[in-house]
């Protein structure tokens, strides 16, 4: 092997380990958080946080991110960097457009009174979707760095955007 393919098995381990102990760092955090807010919180609540909120939080992101995330670093017909920075900031708006859209049905069609029933429903909706606007403003940092090939960086976008947001 030459010394840039051992440099490269080297860079590829210490990437997957880095991943690893991030991934592992933030579901610890997130594991004692868990077991603060089980002590103190009832467990209705938690249900209606866990399930249509997350639900909420996930749908967005996936609807938002995920066509763009699979389809952009595929395109091999543009010349430039310019052009999918420029193709990659079309996530925000997406992304906008489909929150305030799903924030209009989760409290308006879908509520059936929920608000009376839990307090503050509302504005954890509201919260839920801040965010998903948080976590999707650093999209374009992660597909910019997925289409110059810098997979690296990925890891830390994403640590430093889950910590922000919320997931």
């Amino acid at each position: 092997m030459s010394s840039n393919e051992n440099l490269l098995v080297s860079l590829m381990k210490n990437e997957n380990i880095l991943n690893l102990n991030c991934k592992l760092i933030f579901r610890l955090i997130n594991l004692i958080f868990n077991g603060l807010i089980i002590r103190n919180i009832n467990l209705n609540i938690i249900g209606i946080a866990n399930i249509r909120l997350e639900l909420f939080y996930t749908t967005i992101l996936f609807i938002s991110r995920e066509s763009l995330r699979r389809n952009i670093p595929k395109i091999n017909n543009i010349y430039s960097i310019y052009h999918y920075i420029n193709l990659i900031w079309l996530i925000i708006p997406f992304g906008f457009i489909f929150i305030s859209f799903s924030f209009l049905l989760i409290l308006f069609i879908q509520s059936n009174n929920i608000d009376k029933l839990i307090p503050y429903y509302n504005q954890a909706c509201f919260m839920y979707g801040l965010a998903a606007i948080i976590e999707l403003l650093s999209e374009p940092l992660y597909l910019l760095a997925t289409v110059t090939h810098n997979s690296h960086i990925n890891i830390y976008i994403e640590f430093i955007a889950s910590i922000i947001g919320m997931n």
